[in-house]
């Protein structure tokens, strides 16, 4: 039993974020993040001081959709009053934040997960990933996170598309699903598959049989 004020902070917890599991290379503010998540639960608006990279910090008034992990990094989901748009920020880089008695109404499903992916898609150096998996795709399903790609059943194969930042890390995720598969694009992802088997194998010489 816990008290019924602990209990809702962790139930507004749960309900607002989305996790990608990796080890974090940045971490916000606990209290930051529980204040996030109230917010986006109770769909009451924040004000916050936000300090975009190489710029000064600056002022927004912010609607919190939800909250995603993805990739070692948290971020927020939500509409932008300074940009009248929906945008997605860091929250290493939140400075600041206060809430708001201003409600809003949150977009009828709402994917936040679903929109980070999409975001980064469009971003400049993005990877493009398409591997095909030798599995049942009812199996692909249970096994592969939804967040992780999209999974498509063609041809007799299950294809997994997927985008990201970095191809190290990816091909770390992609062998911890512990599932058969080949790599059809691109060819620096075989490469970083190459070295990673390299490098346990490395960590391997000298054990006792």
């Amino acid at each position: 039993m816990l008290p019924s004020a602990l209990r809702e902070r962790l139930q507004a917890v749960q309900s607002t974020l989305t996790l990608d599991l990796m080890r974090a290379e940045t971490a916000p503010d606990r209290e930051l993040l529980m204040q996030f998540s109230e917010a986006a639960q109770q769909s009451r608006q924040v004000l916050m001081q936000y300090q975009a990279e190489g710029a000064e910090p600056r002022e927004r008034a912010f609607d919190p959709y939800g909250l995603v992990y993805r990739q070692g990094r948290w971020y927020a989901v939500g509409y932008c009053h300074l940009r009248e748009d929906l945008r997605i920020f860091r929250l290493d880089r939140v400075v600041a934040l206060w809430p708001r008695e201003t409600c809003f109404i949150r977009p009828a499903n709402f994917d936040a997960a679903a929109y980070v992916v999409q975001s980064f898609a469009r971003i400049p150096n993005t990877w493009e990933i398409e591997v095909a998996l030798h599995l049942p795709v009812e199996e692909a399903r249970l096994r592969v996170p939804p967040i992780f790609g999209t999974l498509v059943a063609e041809n007799g194969e299950v294809s997994l598309y997927a985008y990201a930042e970095s191809l190290s890390w990816f091909a770390r995720e992609l062998v911890t699903l512990n599932l058969p598969f080949s790599v059809r694009r691109p060819e620096e992802l075989r490469q970083e598959l190459r070295l990673l088997a390299a490098q346990i194998m490395q960590s391997t010489e000298g054990e006792m049989p």
